[in-house]
């Protein structure tokens, strides 16, 4: 009798939902190398960690960093634990996202986005 090769295995909703780029957490001491030093544009999420918005923009994130590995760099910072850091850019809500090119600000938007429209707005910066 002929042996039957298996059927490829499903995908477990674990691996579906993790991320295949891991955003990198960043604080005060390493925003300046991770985000002002590099040399490609950079998106930066400042959350919470009780946001229940900022749980759903993670997703979002984490689904435009696998799409845009290699050419934009996702950073996140915690607000509650580096406020003088959110201080400095003007962080009175989150979640605030920040898009850096070059060390400068060049876009800012607050609050929970659709995925395609945060998508629109990194490629624009990088036009």
């Amino acid at each position: 009798m002929e042996r039957k090769t298996p059927p490829a295995r499903a995908m477990s909703w674990k691996e579906f939902l993790m991320p295949k780029v891991m955003i990198a957490d960043i604080d005060a001491d390493t925003f300046a190398q991770e985000v002002l030093e590099s040399p490609i544009p950079v998106v930066v999420e400042f959350f919470s960690p009780a946001c229940r918005f900022c749980k759903r923009f993670r997703l979002i994130m984490d689904a435009l960093a696998d799409r845009y590995d290699g050419v934009v760099k996702f950073c996140r910072v915690n607000a509650s634990e580096n406020r003088k850091l959110a201080v400095e850019y003007n962080i009175f809500g989150v979640p605030t996202t920040l898009v850096f090119q070059g060390g400068e600000t060049t876009d800012r938007f607050n609050g929970l986005m659709p995925e395609p429209e945060v998508a629109k707005r990194i490629d624009d910066v990088l036009k």
